[in-house]
């Protein structure tokens, strides 16, 4: 969700000094499958860290659990400040280039509140639904709606759409009306003033070790964290141990009303498409939650990812310890250019 938020972010912020993030909200509840709702959530596997910006964690601590490859990425407070940079970059390119771009009072106060944002839907390390709904605080109060969608966005990331004059949308991106590369001649960096952000945060570590010196490309191009913690959630769902926790856990779902084969596979038609969630929902979101605990699957399900994970981390320590650095480096230095802001 952080991502769609900060492509928001990056268009109406930067061209028009306001933001109109309300349009980015996922609707989960009015357009995916109850699966999808509850399914697990595709975010960066990233360390918690409060040195970039506080986070308001309420009564959801059960969302905020941690699995060992967290350690090694981007926390959301982290990805929040490195967009943040990106989108003042821009904002400089753009200004550079004629365009007059009002600037924002408060750089940190948007990169909390897109922080706080997405922790509230997804939990501290983003596992907060890697195995369906694993919060009773959540699930009472939203069901399987995202809690941005429930609750008042934060007033910063709030206002109206602004509209884009096509030589703005050039210089941002780089590309003319039909994806033609400006020309150098227009003065627009190669991929626009997106593309002069990404790559002054763009980091390149090197490490050296038995298979000589390498270069570490930022993680989407190199995600060894990502595949493992991809990996271990595929594999945890044919062990043993998982599988018969998953059976218990369906049963229990059966006797309360609302038969699912899997948290990720629950009955049609309960989930609410509107704004709010149903009565209904509640109550099974509840159930859900309530089979958990009683079953322990959350418990068994992460200690089996914890297993595989541990091990796949000893066996790429070296390529794991230059994305952490990598990861630390990339993170100062925004904060750095938001302080200097």
């Amino acid at each position: 969700m952080l991502r769609r938020l900060v492509a928001c972010m990056s268009c109406c912020l930067l061209l028009a000094g306001v933001c109109g993030c309300s349009e980015a909200r996922p609707k989960r509840g009015a357009s995916d499958s109850a699966g999808s709702v509850a399914g697990p959530r595709s975010h960066h596997p990233g360390k918690a860290s409060q040195s970039s910006g506080a986070t308001d964690l309420g009564d959801e601590a059960d969302q905020n659990f941690a699995l060992p490859i967290n350690a090694y990425g981007e926390s959301l407070s982290d990805e929040a400040t490195i967009q943040n940079a990106d989108w003042i970059i821009v904002g400089r390119c753009l200004r550079h280039l004629g365009f007059s771009i009002k600037r924002v009072a408060s750089a940190g106060a948007v990169r909390d509140a897109l922080a706080s944002v997405d922790v509230g839907n997804d939990g501290l390390y983003g596992n907060g639904r890697r195995y369906g709904l694993v919060s009773r605080t959540i699930a009472s109060k939203y069901g399987y709606h995202l809690k941005s969608d429930v609750e008042p966005f934060p007033a910063v990331l709030s206002g109206p759409l602004p509209k884009h004059s096509a030589a703005r949308l050039a210089a941002l991106s780089g590309v003319d009306a039909n994806d033609k590369p400006l020309p150098a001649s227009s003065g627009v960096p190669i991929g626009g003033c997106q593309g002069e952000a990404e790559r002054a945060l763009d980091i390149q570590l090197n490490t050296g070790g038995s298979s000589g010196t390498k270069t570490v490309r930022p993680t989407g191009d190199d995600p060894i964290d990502l595949a493992i913690g991809h990996t271990s959630l595929v594999q945890s769902q044919t062990a043993p141990v998982v599988v018969a926790a998953i059976k218990a856990w369906s049963t229990c779902m059966t006797a309360q009303g609302f038969p699912a084969p899997d948290p990720y596979h629950l009955p049609h038609g309960v989930v609410s498409g509107g704004p709010r969630p149903s009565a209904r929902e509640i109550r099974m979101a509840v159930a859900d939650v309530g089979c958990k605990d009683k079953v322990h699957l959350v418990d068994i399900w992460k200690g089996w990812e914890t297993r595989y994970q541990q091990k796949r981390i000893d066996e790429n320590a070296e390529a794991l310890a230059a994305i952490k650095k990598r990861n630390a480096a990339r993170v100062e230095k925004a904060a750095a250019i938001i302080a200097s802001y």
